[in-house]
C-alpha cells in the first residue's frame, strides 16, 4: 500500500471532460525552501479531447529561485493538421510567481473549454464548484457537486442523482445524492473495476464498493484517496453487495 505524500496535491476546479496527464503539482507555498517541490520538466498537464485543448504548467528555469511558473495553454496535439509549419498550437504563455494567480488562470482555462465543448454542461462560473484533489491519469467527466455548506437551504444544489464522476485506467467513481422521507438524504459514492476486453474493445464493469454518507466532505476525501491509491477500501467504503451470512 502506498504511503501517503508529504504534502497533498493542490486542490482545482477540474471542469467536465478534462483529463489530468500529470500532475506533481502540490498544495505548498512557493518559497526557497520549498523550490524542490517545484523542480520538475511539468508539474501538471491535462487534455480535453472533445474542447481540442490541452494544457501544461513548468517552473522555468529549473533550480532558478527566480525563476517562474510557465502555463503554457494550447489546442490539442491531435487536432493540428491545420496548423501552421513552425507552430505548436500554443494559444497563451501566461507567467507568474503567484500560485494564487496560476490556479485562477488554469480554472478559468479548463472552465471556458469546458462551457465551449458543451453549453447544455451547466458550467456557469468557477466560484459554485468544489475544488478536487486529481492525480495524472484520471479524468473528470461530470461535475456539478458545489462549493457550499450542505443543508437545508441549500439542498436543492445537491439533490441530483450525479454530481460528480470520474474514471483512471482501471478504476471509475460516480458521486450522487438519494433524498430520503426523512431528513435531508445522503450521498452515494459507488466505485468500479474496469477490465477491457481486447478483441470486442469493450469495458467490463464490476462494482467496487460503496460508501453512503450525509458528509459531502466525507465523501470527496474518500474520491480524493481512492484516486490517490492510498488506503480507502477497508477504512471508507463498503462493500457494493454484502456478503450472504451463514
Amino acid at each position: 500500500m502506498k504511503r501517503r505524500p508529504l504534502y497533498t496535491l493542490q486542490p482545482l476546479r477540474i471542469t467536465g471532460g478534462w483529463q489530468i496527464t500529470l500532475n506533481t503539482f502540490h498544495q505548498l507555498p512557493f518559497t526557497a525552501e520549498t523550490l524542490e517541490w517545484f523542480d520538475a520538466s511539468v508539474l501538471i498537464g491535462g487534455v480535453h479531447r472533445q474542447g481540442q485543448r490541452c494544457f501544461d504548467c513548468a517552473f522555468l528555469p529549473e533550480d532558478d529561485p527566480d525563476g517562474e511558473f510557465v502555463l503554457s495553454l494550447m489546442t490539442d496535439p491531435q487536432d493540428r493538421s491545420d496548423t501552421v509549419p513552425g507552430q505548436d498550437g500554443l494559444l497563451e504563455e501566461f507567467r507568474t510567481r503567484d500560485t494564487v494567480q496560476l490556479i485562477a488562470r488554469l480554472e478559468a482555462f479548463m472552465l471556458q473549454t469546458t462551457q465551449q465543448a458543451d453549453p447544455a454542461s451547466g458550467h456557469e462560473a468557477i466560484a459554485p464548484l468544489q475544488a478536487i484533489r486529481l492525480p495524472g491519469g484520471w479524468e473528470i467527466s461530470h461535475h456539478q457537486l458545489p462549493q457550499r455548506a450542505f443543508g437545508a437551504d441549500t439542498l436543492h444544489a445537491f439533490n441530483h442523482p450525479l454530481l460528480l464522476a470520474g474514471a483512471g485506467r482501471e478504476h471509475g467513481f460516480s458521486l450522487g445524492f438519494e433524498p430520503a422521507p426523512q431528513g435531508l438524504g445522503e450521498f452515494v459514492l459507488r466505485v468500479e473495476r474496469f477490465k477491457r476486453n481486447r478483441q470486442r474493445q469493450v469495458y467490463h464493469r464490476t462494482s467496487a464498493g460503496e460508501l453512503r454518507t450525509p458528509d459531502p466532505r466525507r465523501a470527496l476525501d474518500a474520491i480524493e484517496q481512492f484516486a490517490q491509491g492510498l488506503e480507502w477500501s477497508d477504512a471508507l467504503l463498503l462493500p457494493a453487495t454484502p456478503e450472504p451470512g451463514p
